[in-house]
């Protein structure tokens, strides 16, 4: 028995459609697919999608505007700091899959809690 709303969406898609640039959204050839959602208990929020973020971010020179840029190539020398010098683009996000899920749940902590003695 479930309760709450679920959404589908389906939309027509021809990999040919798709240019170069935007190969991180889809995969290549178009082949990109999300990966199944798995079953939690209570669930509030689920996405699955298929991105490949170290693409996308190698990218953004050909996808943003120039002030969009220069805030990324700020953003990037930062992270680049932060991770030791690893570039964030390639080394970082390099390491994630492209197949990715989001999963929020309801949290029930009263079997853990403990119970104050009066």
């Amino acid at each position: 028995e479930h309760e709450g709303l679920e959404a589908k969406v389906s939309l027509p898609h021809d990999a040919s459609w798709v240019p170069e640039q935007r190969e991180f959204y889809f995969g290549p050839d178009g082949a990109g697919r999300a990966p199944s959602i798995p079953a939690v208990k209570s669930p509030l929020f689920s996405l699955s999608t298929y991105r490949n973020f170290s693409e996308m971010w190698l990218r953004a020179p050909d996808l943003f505007t120039e002030g969009v840029n220069d805030g990324m190539a700020e953003a990037d020398a930062n992270l680049t700091t932060f991770f030791s010098g690893r570039d964030f683009g390639e080394d970082i996000l390099g390491a994630l899959t492209p197949e990715v899920s989001f999963i929020a749940a309801r949290q029930d902590f009263t079997d853990i809690l403990p119970t104050p003695a009066i």
